[in-house]
């Protein structure tokens, strides 16, 4: 399975160095009353689940990847969450992720944004 292009800004890689920690990029595709992105990021010195790993200047970079679905839309019925049942859910990763220094991010399926690509390391 290929590796997304990952942009991180240079802040969060200095941060990351300096605490000696992975980046970890949780990543939901949903699909519910409409089709959303999610994205958790956190620096951590330990991850068990994860389904891709790559590097950005020394930065070890773990992804993990779901498709998930919602029965409800929201209201007094909540989001609960259930992972899909796809065959090759790995077949949907995404090309690219951006990730901030906020510990915010966005992936994404055609090119990245110009704001990704002049930030890129």
């Amino acid at each position: 399975m290929k590796v997304p292009e990952v942009y991180v800004e240079r802040d969060l890689i200095e941060r990351a160095k300096e605490e000696g920690k992975s980046i970890f990029l949780d990543l939901k595709l949903k699909f519910s009353c409409f089709v959303a992105k999610r994205v958790k990021v956190s620096l951590e010195k330990e991850v068990k689940d994860w389904d891709l790993k790559t590097e950005v200047e020394g930065v070890p970079v773990l992804i993990r990847f779901r498709v998930v679905g919602s029965m409800f839309c929201g209201k007094e019925r909540g989001f609960e969450e259930f992972e899909m049942p796809v065959k090759e859910p790995l077949r949907l990763m995404p090309r690219w992720v951006e990730v901030r220094s906020d510990l915010k991010g966005d992936f994404g399926y055609l090119l990245p944004s110009r704001r990704s690509r002049r930030q890129q390391v």
